[in-house]
């Protein structure tokens, strides 16, 4: 069996790239739209290349080939035993008996010094898959079909003449297991743009891994919605599929910058709202995504996120490491729950039902269960629960 380790090393000039991303954006400042070219945004966001070159031979010294994704990650290709030596660990599968997903994690792992100091973080040693959020929140008898009509209306879009040269371009980005079904998209500009020519209905690239398969609600709203709006322009697809979230993130960030020549305007329709630690993302690997997306910032490149599920005027999260609004020995009554055993807290229990906006928790040792609905509480001797429990 083969594993797949990401290295992500650290950023040697992100305060140059905060600052140039600053400043290329400031309309109040002289270099204000003086974006910096390619290469440039390369080298803001790359490693030392004496990082790059230890981590390069502490990977070739276990017999085994790196290559480089983008100025900032190494990846290479293992069997388990060759990692387990390099990284003096054992691997081992867990399951989610719940949703039937396994994952192959790592132990405790030791680094030499000298490397420890070149990473900022490895990917693919304590990834989890994310539980399937396919079932949508029910929505009120007053909800209103939000349409491409809709759309124009509320922004009072009109007289838009498309430039089909290709010299505007746009794109999206999705992850994990969010893949398209292209005849999605042709069946929503039949029924809601069937004046359009059938061409207007195509990805006119798709980039990263294989994205082709079912039509995911994530991607498929995302890649529909911005090309109704704007059809006829040059529209890419780009997908990193993996459990790490973060490490596709940067995936994704990387070659962005490794590309001489991109999209202007990417749109993301959806992310992580809780606790990033909670889904294997450590700071120091967060800190090297933002330094990519400074570093893309300065190049010009517009990135736009979704704010949730609940929407731009989404209630505040709250604050789990306040552990006094949490209800001690109690459980939360509801329905349509989903369970996560390998959540270790109650603060955690707390962050996983804030990301993915449920809005009750019940934490127990050994299990957290987040709810969709919840009807009530009982008693139950050492649980602790929260939200609107």
């Amino acid at each position: 069996e083969l594993l797949t380790l990401h290295f992500v090393l650290k950023p040697a000039r992100s305060d140059e790239a905060r600052r140039t991303a600053l400043d290329v954006s400031d309309p109040r400042g002289c270099a204000y739209g003086g974006y910096v070219p390619a290469a440039k945004a390369r080298a803001l966001a790359g490693a030392a290349e004496e990082h790059v070159r230890v981590v390069e031979d502490w990977i070739k010294a276990a017999n085994v080939a790196s290559k480089r994704l983008g100025p900032a990650m190494l990846q290479a290709q293992f069997s388990l035993g060759a990692a387990s030596k390099l990284l003096r660990t054992q691997f081992a599968r867990v399951a989610n008996n719940d949703t039937g997903q396994v994952a192959l994690r790592a132990g405790d792992v030791e680094i030499p010094s000298d490397v420890d100091g070149a990473l900022a973080a490895v990917g693919g040693l304590y990834a989890l898959p994310l539980p399937d959020r396919s079932r949508p929140k029910s929505l009120s008898s007053s909800s209103t079909d939000v349409t491409v009509d809709v759309l124009k209306k509320t922004y009072n879009i009109t007289g838009v003449q498309v430039d089909r040269d290709g010299h505007n371009q746009m794109a999206i980005a999705s992850f994990l297991d969010q893949t398209l079904n292209p005849k999605d998209l042709v069946q929503f500009f039949s029924e809601y743009l069937p004046d359009l020519p059938a061409s207007d209905a195509v990805v006119d690239r798709y980039v990263g891994d294989n994205q082709i398969g079912g039509g995911r609600r994530e991607p498929s709203m995302d890649i529909q919605y911005i090309m109704g709006i704007a059809p006829g322009i040059w529209t890419e697809s780009w997908y990193f599929a993996g459990e790490d979230f973060c490490i596709d993130v940067k995936r994704w960030t990387s070659a962005l910058l490794e590309a001489d020549s991109v999209p202007l305007v990417h749109s993301v329709s959806y992310g992580w709202q809780g606790d990033l630690s909670s889904v294997g993302c450590p700071a120091t690997l967060v800190d090297s995504i933002d330094v990519d997306f400074a570093a893309l910032a300065a190049r010009g490149i517009t990135i736009i996120f979704s704010s949730g599920d609940s929407g731009s005027g989404m209630p505040k999260k709250p604050d789990c490491a306040d552990t006094s609004q949490y209800l001690e020995d109690t459980a939360v009554v509801g329905s349509d729950a989903m369970s996560y055993p390998w959540v270790k807290t109650a603060e955690q229990c707390c962050s996983e039902a804030s990301g993915w906006d449920y809005p009750a928790w019940t934490f127990e040792p050994g299990n957290c269960t987040l709810y969709w609905q919840a009807s009530g509480t009982s008693p139950r001797a050492g649980a602790k629960s929260g939200g609107d429990a």
